[in-house]
């Protein structure tokens, strides 16, 4: 039809608000449309207004049940919300619907952790990578690392993270907590390696950068070590432990590094079917 031509050509332009008006135009003349509600979904998530998005998302329900995209959109909503309990109840329906894909089974086996339901979390991650292809499949093994950090099994930790790496050269957030982990080895040289590697790879990412800079106030390079928490603020100006070494880096006192806080992983990854 012709309004969802309209809003398609606007939504692959990335003018979403352009796209986001013409859709409540039509939406008013086709109440009852659904893909009207979801592209509306789409395109306030693309411009990053999650509450509008989720809102549309949950009216598709309404109109269909069964509805994939927008059962699979409001579990991501409640993972990164932290409630992976009700996430869990999304994921599952959708497997009560056959669904059955890796990035799926991953989010599954994520959130089974997260619940504390461990005796599925093995299992979920088992079936995630029977199931992988090239695109998901660093993305899961770095998701098992969280798993193996938080049991404590660091060594299972670095295995899969070199696993992750190995499948995707340019996973940023692997980097990252590699070298957050050859940092508690005492490899200080390769973990800086590391951050440097994950900062290049995913300038998004403000992790890298703190840790880069924490390494280098340790070792008594002041300079580097405000380069590098600078640039961890120009992506997350809020980031307290960034806020906090700034000023200790400046006063220059090595007596004042016991005093720094800790490296920070990277976040877990839900998965989206591509």
């Amino acid at each position: 039809s012709v309004f969802f031509f309209k809003q398609k050509t606007a939504y692959e332009m990335q003018r979403g608000l352009v796209g986001s008006e013409m859709c409540i135009r039509d939406r008013m003349r086709h109440p009852n449309e659904l893909i009207l509600q979801i592209n509306l979904g789409r395109i306030y998530d693309l411009i990053n207004s999650q509450m509008k998005s989720i809102d549309f998302y949950k009216k598709a329900l309404v109109l269909e049940s069964c509805n994939v995209e927008s059962i699979a959109s409001l579990a991501a909503y409640h993972f990164y919300t932290d409630q992976p309990e009700v996430a869990l109840r999304f994921y599952r329906r959708l497997v009560q619907l056959g669904v059955n894909n890796a990035e799926l089974w991953n989010n599954l086996g994520l959130c089974s952790y997260l619940s504390g339901q461990y005796d599925m979390t093995i299992s979920c991650f088992e079936r995630a990578l029977d199931l992988a292809d090239d695109t998901s499949l660093a993305d899961i093994w770095y998701n098992i690392s969280h798993v193996a950090i938080g049991i404590g099994d660091l060594n299972l930790a670095y295995e899969t993270l070199k696993i992750a790496i190995s499948a995707d050269p340019n996973h940023a957030e692997a980097f990252n907590n590699l070298g957050v982990l050859e940092l508690r080895k005492g490899n200080a040289d390769q973990a800086r390696a590391n951050f440097s590697m994950s900062s290049k790879q995913g300038q998004f990412l403000f992790e890298p950068a703190y840790n880069s800079g924490l390494v280098s106030y340790r070792a008594g390079e002041y300079q580097d070590s405000y380069a590098s928490v600078q640039k961890a603020l120009t992506v997350f100006p809020d980031h307290a432990d960034s806020k906090e070494l700034l000023k200790i880096c400046l006063l220059y006192t090595s007596d004042a590094a016991d005093d720094t806080p800790c490296v920070d992983l990277g976040g877990r990854r839900i998965l989206k079917k591509k």
